[in-house]
């Protein structure tokens, strides 16, 4: 009938008759990973600091409404990473939206250097 339990069920989400039927007794598989987590939290406390750096020398080159634009193209160049890296499928209302936000950029880009001068 199309509603919301049909997407779910379409997505691959096991419904509670799926969970009682899985009987698998072998353990989980062993991470492979040689890095601890205490290691890993370090290691993204380093990278956050580095972002936040960054963006503070960014704002210092930037006006802010250059530096929010900048923003938006880097969250939709992250989320079209994703899409390819993962595979994720997308709507074409997300693909929309996603070229509304480049073209955005462009003509803000565009517009601000013809009435920079």
């Amino acid at each position: 009938d199309g509603g919301f339990g049909d997407v779910v069920n379409m997505e691959g989400a096991l419904s509670v008759g799926d969970a009682e039927d899985y009987d698998d007794p072998s353990p989980p598989p062993s991470s492979s990973s040689s890095w601890s987590t205490g290691q890993l939290l370090l290691l993204d406390a380093i990278f956050y600091h580095l972002q936040s750096v960054s963006a503070y020398c960014t704002m210092r080159c930037m006006s802010p409404v250059s530096q929010s634009v900048a923003n938006t193209l880097k969250r939709a160049l992250l989320v079209w990473a994703s899409i390819l890296y993962f595979g994720n499928p997308v709507t074409s209302s997300g693909v929309l939206g996603m070229v509304l936000v480049v073209l955005g950029v462009f003509l803000y880009n565009h517009m601000r250097r013809l009435y920079q001068s």
